[in-house]
């Protein structure tokens, strides 16, 4: 029948650009606890089973040279299909979650907004929370259940453009008053400080002596003080009382760890 209507169907060829794009996916996805990783590979496959030989083999060896990492948490079982779902088609959803903070497990319903990789490492769910009538994050990982009501939801967008564009967030971690920062990166990490992508509202500036000077705000010390850790000696807090104090009673801690 088709062929009597005139339809026509333009076969794209596949270049060996294409199906190094494709093997580079496929060695992604073969990291593990990657959402919904099986089905991504089934997809895969199915795009490359008419693949010519000499393709097929380019990109199978090609997705070898890949080597997969594993993420910091198991997100294998993590309902993407069924959030992505609900978002599309702006359903409210249910979810059993289990709150690490407070180690308590409950039912919560939430109107699903995105999907999110933080820092590459932690999946997290952004949505409008029923119970607090706010924007709050979920981790993927205690998402122990999920169920889509037929309830319809519409966006709370200024909340959401605020909460998505927000300014001063180190390592995704939302929330708290703006403080003050004015740290200073050695000369030894210098270029590593300059490659840091750091977030909007936080300045980086070349020093005399070889070092980097980081000048801003940012919300809170929950993201800022782990990230000035990672540093080690190499970083000095030269400003914001606030930040200092955090750092210093950190420090503190855990010298008391090793007498």
């Amino acid at each position: 029948m088709l062929p009597e209507k005139g339809w026509i169907f333009p076969i794209a060829p596949m270049t060996v650009e294409d199906a190094l794009a494709l093997a580079l996916a496929r060695g992604i996805v073969s990291t593990s606890g990657l959402p919904q990783a099986d089905a991504i590979k089934a997809t895969l496959d199915k795009m490359t089973a008419s693949l010519s030989p000499a393709l097929s083999e380019l990109m199978r060896e090609a997705a070898q040279a890949v080597q997969p990492v594993r993420l910091v948490r198991d997100y294998s079982q993590a309902p993407i299909t069924q959030l992505m779902t609900a978002a599309g088609a702006g359903l409210t959803v249910e979810i059993d979650y289990r709150s690490r903070s407070r180690g308590e497990q409950s039912l919560r319903r939430v109107d699903p907004y995105a999907v999110a990789a933080r820092e590459g490492q932690y999946w997290e769910l952004h949505g409008w929370c029923h119970r607090n009538q706010e924007i709050r994050t979920f981790a993927l990982d205690q998402v122990r259940g999920i169920r889509l009501t037929e309830q319809r939801f519409d966006r709370h967008d200024e909340e959401w453009q605020a909460f998505a564009g927000a300014k001063g967030v180190i390592g995704g971690v939302r929330g708290g008053t703006d403080i003050t920062v004015d740290v200073v990166f050695s000369a030894e990490v210098a270029v590593y400080a300059a490659d840091r992508q750091w977030p909007e509202g936080l300045t980086l500036t070349a020093q005399d002596n070889g070092g980097m000077r980081l000048i801003g705000q940012v919300q809170g010390t929950e993201g800022i003080v782990p990230e000035l850790l990672r540093w080690r000696r190499y970083c000095r807090v030269e400003g914001g009382a606030e930040l200092k104090a955090q750092i210093a009673e950190e420090i503190r801690a855990m010298a008391a760890l090793y007498p």
